[in-house]
């Protein structure tokens, strides 16, 4: 009687390894199909990447550089002024839009950020406003959440 209990669990074990590993390789095969027959023709104006969930250690008044991904499905980052808000622990020393890639139906861009922060300690960010404005149109995002742990430089830092 034991040894039908021991194989009947046995059993539905390897049963279900087999069904959640056949389940996970049909979930990422689905979710890769959908990626790949999404058509960005459809899509209009510019996309700020904003998926951020960041944690950034630096010391006062050190440089911190940050890329964004920014897509132009319309061609209207030729001409821009953008503006970073709520770094309100720091200072925002550098906004520079680089044209990077030119595809079918967009141009990607990198927007480098240099940021200088000020204010030590454990500083979570989470309104992080990017606002790209062109001639036709003004783009605000957020941009996901930022954890900065800001410290004092103790010994023979160069800055």
């Amino acid at each position: 009687m034991n040894k039908k209990i021991l194989y009947l669990i046995i059993s539905l074990l390897i049963l279900c390894t087999f069904s959640l590993v056949f389940l996970k390789n049909s979930n990422s095969k689905a979710n890769q199909s959908e990626e790949e027959d999404f058509n960005f023709s459809s899509v209009k104006g510019i996309l700020i990447y904003s998926f951020w969930d960041s944690y950034i250690f630096a010391n006062k008044n050190e440089e911190v550089k940050i890329q964004i991904p920014v897509y132009d499905f319309d061609s209207e980052l030729k001409s821009s002024n953008i503006k970073l808000e709520n770094f309100h622990i720091g200072e925002v020393k550098d906004l520079e839009l680089t044209p990077k890639n030119k595809f079918k139906d967009f141009d990607q861009y990198i927007l480098d950020i240099t940021l200088i922060p000020e204010k030590e300690g454990q500083h979570n960010l989470d309104d992080l406003r990017l606002t790209i404005t062109t001639e036709e149109n003004e783009y605000n995002q957020t941009l996901g959440k930022w954890n900065f742990e800001i410290g004092v430089c103790q010994h023979s830092c160069r800055i």
